[in-house]
Order: structure tokens, then C-alpha cells, then sequence
């Protein structure tokens, strides 16, 4: 992580290892604010310039949801996993789909790649509907 910043120009200050660690003990994607609420120190403004350096390394992943945009830690550094959002509270999720779901949702990506002449690099999913606390 501190050499993709390197090669950048950038610098693993101690404001971004914070929101770095926050958001790898997350449960799903935050959003800037939930950022700041949580690490209270760091001003907004850094978080938001830190979200976009660590966006530009290839070290957290911008997901946009019901118009907000959230960060979470890449897969190359967290692992692959898809999400469920919840369409009243605007909670997201991680889910880690069993290798069989997960082989067959690649099926599915491939017929879609295919049909559509698309020639795909990864996949992700988004199921949306109601959380537990939310029905």
C-alpha cells in the first residue's frame, strides 16, 4: 500500500493509515461523513482529500449508492466480496459469496460479456432491498 502511494508522490501519513484501518474493520462501505464521525480528529476536508489520493493508488474503491458515494478497502487488499444495501437506511453491507454462488454468478457475467460483446475484467454485486432493522 505505502508503494502504490509512493509511486504517486504520496506519502502513508497517519490520517490516511487511520481511515485505511477504519475502513478495513468496516462491515461495508462508508461514506466521507460516517468517516468523520467515526474518526472525529481528522478533519472532513483531509478525509475527503484522503479518500481521493487513496482512490487515485488503487487502495480503497468508490461504490455510489442511492446518490451518496462510499469507500471501501480495494479487493486486491480486502478480498473479492459483492454487497447488499438497504434501500431505507441506506446501510451497506459486505457479503462473501460460497465458491459455487460465486462460480456461477461468473457464468452469469460471461453470458452477459458475451451477448453484448463486452469484454469483461471483474464483476461486482449490489442486491438491494430491506435490512433486518429496517422491516
Amino acid at each position: 500500500m505505502a508503494e502504490r502511494l509512493a509511486v504517486r508522490g504520496e506519502r502513508l501519513t497517519s490520517g490516511r493509515r487511520a481511515v485505511v484501518r477504519l475502513l478495513g474493520r468496516a462491515d461495508g462501505p462508508l461514506a466521507a461523513a460516517e468517516i468523520h464521525r467515526l474518526l472525529e480528529s481528522v478533519p472532513l476536508s483531509s478525509i475527503y482529500r484522503t479518500l481521493t489520493v487513496l482512490h487515485e493508488a488503487g487502495v480503497v474503491a468508490p461504490h455510489h449508492t442511492s446518490g451518496v458515494t462510499r469507500y471501501e478497502i480495494a479487493d486486491w487488499l480486502a478480498g473479492h466480496h459483492h454487497h447488499v444495501v438497504c434501500g431505507e437506511c441506506g446501510a451497506v453491507s459486505d457479503v462473501v459469496l460460497p465458491d459455487d454462488l460465486e462460480a456461477s454468478l461468473e457464468i452469469v457475467v460471461e453470458a452477459v460479456s458475451s451477448q453484448s460483446g463486452f469484454l469483461h475484467d471483474g464483476h461486482s454485486l449490489e442486491v438491494e432491498g430491506t435490512c433486518p432493522a429496517c422491516q
